[in-house]
Formats: C-alpha cells, structure tokens, sequence
C-alpha cells in the first residue's frame, strides 16, 4: 500500500531554500502541491535553480532575501508570506552556516555568526510564526534541521554543534509552547549530506563519515526533505518534540 502526501492549498515556507538540503525540501513540498514560500541569504546571488524547480512544479511561490538573524527581517519575512500567499501552515528552519575551528581557535565572531544564524535564525522564525498561530488554532507544523552533531558533538565544530544542540533544546520548548494551538514541533538530524558544501570538504572526512553508516553511503539532500515533509504533514500530527535523526547509522 502506497501513502500520498497531499498538501494541496497548504503554505509552506523554507529558510535557507535556495540550494543543497533547503532546495530539496521546496522541491517536496511543490511536489506534494504546496504553495512554497522560501528565502536566501542577503550574500547569495539570485536562487535561480530553485526558482525553476518550482515554476516547473507550477505551484504558487514566491522568494525573499533575509537574514534570518535579524528580528526586524524576520518579522518582515513572516508578515509577507501571510499576506502575499493567504496563511502559514508549515515552517522549516533550515538557514544555517557554518565556521569550524577547534575550540582554542574559535573566534568571538565566528562563535557569534553561527549562532546567531543557526540558532536565533531559528527562534526568530518559531516566534514570529507562533504569534500569527495562536490567533486561529488548527494543525500546523514546525521542523528544524539540526544535525546529528548536535546530539553527539564533533571535533573542530563547537560553535556549529552548539547552535543545533540548542536547536534541538528550543524546538522541544517551542513543542511545550504551541502544543495548545496545535502546532507541533519536531527536529530533523541528518548526517553527513551529499551537497556541494560535503563535496568541498577533504576526502579523508567524507571517508570517515561514509564509514560509520551502516549502508556505506552518505545521505542525499532528497532523503532529509522526505523525512522533514513527513513530519509536517497530517501524518505525523501526533508527533511532536521528537529528534529524528536521518544518518544511515551514524550516531550508532
């Protein structure tokens, strides 16, 4: 028997959609027949590529710069989606960056950067959507993706593991909060992920990465947005606060 996600006359909006994890979750949720919101950050050039994969789903879209850190962005972020696309039913926080270092190395404004992307990004994001939620209680869903270093830590990646540490603390919180206005919150931590930012990275990491999964592979980007529709769809709305890691093995 074969489920079908249905998110017909839903809207969905991505951080961070414009490529690699954030782009393949716009292409599920367009897939699925969401109207799909998603923003990029200020520095990137225009998000062409996901642009097209949603012209080609032919579902309504539209895309915004944004720093995700800024309060005064967010807010700006939330109140255009409303407006423009009719209703918010489903947040991803997906915006994040990175800057590694071992801990004796790590600069004031590097630690500042990825936590105030990675983790405020992501409180400004729930909070704002929380107050336009509570107005009119129905079932509406929030996933962060965090990181399975956020649960297990990693060498060289204090600052990026402490701000999905935290994300994983915040969306159970946020879970507590919303439950009453039936938002459910739940968290996605994948692994190693086949984007370009993987590709970049030295061989002998990605060979290290490869080697603690159980099937010899790292995951690719489609199978983090399959596990992040998943969860906010009508399926899972009895799901909530849950930490679901998708690594092939690694935390094992």
């Amino acid at each position: 028997m074969s489920i079908e996600i249905n998110m017909e006359g839903k809207v969905a909006l991505v951080t961070g959609g414009s490529r690699g994890i954030g782009q393949a979750i716009c292409a599920k949720l367009a897939a699925a027949g969401a109207s799909v919101a998603f923003t990029w950050a200020p520095f990137e050039e225009e998000p062409l590529a996901t642009r097209k994969i949603l012209e080609d789903a032919n579902v309504p879209f539209i895309d915004m710069s944004c720093d995700a850190s800024d309060s005064k962005s967010t807010i700006e972020m939330i109140e255009k989606v409303i407006s423009e696309m009719g209703g918010l039913d489903y947040v991803i926080c997906n915006a994040g960056t990175i800057a590694d270092g071992v801990i004796w190395k790590m600069e004031d404004d590097d630690w500042n950067k990825v936590i105030s992307v990675n983790l405020t990004g992501a409180m400004n994001t729930i909070r704002e959507f929380a107050k336009y939620a509570r107005k009119e209680p129905k079932n509406r869903s929030i996933v962060c993706i965090s990181s399975i270093n956020g649960i297990r830590g990693k060498f060289g990646q204090s600052a990026y593991s402490a701000s999905k540490a935290g994300m994983i603390g915040l969306a159970k919180s946020a879970a507590k909060d919303l439950g009453h206005w039936k938002v459910n919150v739940n968290v996605v931590a994948p692994g190693m992920v086949n984007t370009e930012m993987a590709k970049n990275l030295p061989e002998y990491i990605l060979n290290n990465a490869i080697a603690d999964t159980l099937d010899d592979r790292i995951a690719e980007p489609e199978e983090i947005a399959s596990a992040t529709v998943f969860l906010l769809s009508d399926l899972a709305h009895h799901i909530t606060g849950v930490v679901l890691p998708v690594d092939g093995g690694q935390l094992l």
